[in-house]
């Protein structure tokens, strides 16, 4: 599991609990069906005891958190850096597809102090997408410069079929990332969640959204 952020120099987050929903009713604490546990204390230590691949790459650091320690990590919009810690991929992160149609719901939750963004307002920080990677112009919804349609990793161009072919078995995989009536649901970087709609694929929204630049159309709220 990775989660990146594009075109931020800085960012401290601790403490990533990793939930499966609670199916008894009554169960409302934290532990109940907790998958994965990362304090943070100066090591990267599933507290479930879960998850033993994780670890860091690039150069993260350990510093004074809000509780306790913290990860710093360093993520440039040129790529030369690129900081974040994976979990790996165990079985008890595959929590399957709408595709394969053994999909589970999952929660997850951390706190993050973002520091020296200049467009907070209009940068996402996470989508009810595919994978949430956020990789730049193969793997979004913003319309890059040079590119003529969107999630081309997934569809493909000129009907190559992309992804979606060689995994899914020609599975329309771009709807994924439009599971709410053609809508996506957006978590921004300040903490406020909107709908992004469908506009068609070769259109998109605003690359800067995924930049952190100053973007040319605003998101709506």
């Amino acid at each position: 599991m990775k989660i990146r952020i594009q075109a931020i120099p800085a960012a401290i987050g601790a403490a990533l609990c990793l939930l499966q929903p609670c199916l008894t009713q009554g169960q409302s604490t934290l532990t109940n069906n907790l998958v994965a546990h990362l304090k943070f204390e100066d090591n990267y230590v599933d507290e479930a005891g879960n998850v033993i691949g994780a670890g860091p790459v690039g150069s993260p650091k350990f510093e004074a958190g809000l509780i306790g320690k913290a990860i710093h990590m360093v993520t440039t919009k040129d790529g030369a850096t690129n900081d974040y810690v994976t979990l790996g991929y165990p079985d008890v992160l595959k929590f399957g597809s709408d595709a394969t149609g053994d999909a589970t719901d999952f929660s997850f939750a951390f706190w993050v102090k973002v520091s020296d963004l200049k467009n907070p307002q209009s940068t996402i920080f996470a989508q009810d997408a595919a994978e949430q990677k956020m990789e730049g112009p193969d793997d979004s919804l913003g319309l890059f410069p040079g590119k003529t349609h969107i999630l081309t990793q997934w569809i493909g161009v000129n009907g190559s079929g992309g992804l979606s072919r060689q995994y899914y078995g020609g599975y329309h995989f771009e709807w994924e990332w439009y599971r709410h009536n053609k809508k996506c649901n957006t978590l921004w970087v300040p903490g406020n969640v909107s709908p992004i709609r469908f506009t068609g694929l070769n259109k998109g929204v605003d690359y800067r959204w995924y930049t952190g630049d100053a973007p040319t159309n605003l998101p709506g709220f």
